[in-house]
């Protein structure tokens, strides 16, 4: 009878059930990659992703990005959630107790703001990563700031729009004035390109 094989795979998952689950999702992974930019941003020159660390039982905490301390920067632990549920509580209770002393960091996509604001004391910073990558930071207890997130947003982008709409209305006008301008002061003494003009002005001007 063949038997298979299969020490060098216990090997790789005992002692470490968190191996054989970790499978990340492409939002995971852009979560965590804007963590790592963001940390390294705020100055942070050692950063680790899945950094190991060890509980006091002997079992192994991973973290998803780890920031180093130093030069007047606290020690950092970054976690990861596409969703919100009471695991994000129960994660920043495991990050607290494997990692005294250090800053906890949630991150979430921005999309999730409002549920995240009801475990927003669970870490000493909430990040909201949007779809271009763009981080937001709010501190742990700042739930009004989460849970206004995205109207803040749109009402930004709002008045952003109603200025750029503005700008162009101005530009339209100074072109159709001095093209009235134009036209006044110019003869042209060739029917085609005479024509040609005509049917330009009408463009900008309409029949005025």
């Amino acid at each position: 009878m063949h038997i298979k094989d299969v020490s060098s795979s216990l090997e790789r998952v005992k002692n470490n059930d968190e191996v054989s689950a970790r499978r990340y999702s492409d939002e995971l992974e852009f979560l965590r990659s804007s963590a790592v930019r963001e940390l390294h941003r705020r100055g942070y020159g050692c950063v680790a992703v899945e950094k190991p660390v060890e509980r006091g039982d002997g079992s192994l905490v991973y973290v998803k990005v780890h920031g180093e301390g130093g030069d007047g920067l606290p020690g950092v632990a970054v976690e990861c959630f596409t969703e919100v549920s009471g695991r994000v509580s129960r994660r920043a209770g495991e990050l607290r107790e494997a990692l005294p002393g250090h800053s906890i960091i949630l991150v979430f996509p921005e999309r999730l703001a409002p549920k995240a604001a009801n475990y927003a004391d669970c870490g000493d910073e909430v990040w909201l990563v949007s779809s271009d990558g763009e981080v937001k930071c709010y501190a742990g207890d700042d739930v009004e700031g989460l849970k206004t997130h995205l109207r803040n947003k749109l009402l930004r982008r709002a008045l952003q729009a109603r200025v750029e709409i503005k700008e162009l209305l101005r530009e339209y006008e100074r072109v159709r004035e001095n093209l009235k301008t134009f036209s006044k002061g110019v003869l042209y003494t060739q029917k085609p390109l005479r024509d040609l003009f005509v049917v330009a002005a009408k463009l900008v001007l309409g029949d005025k």
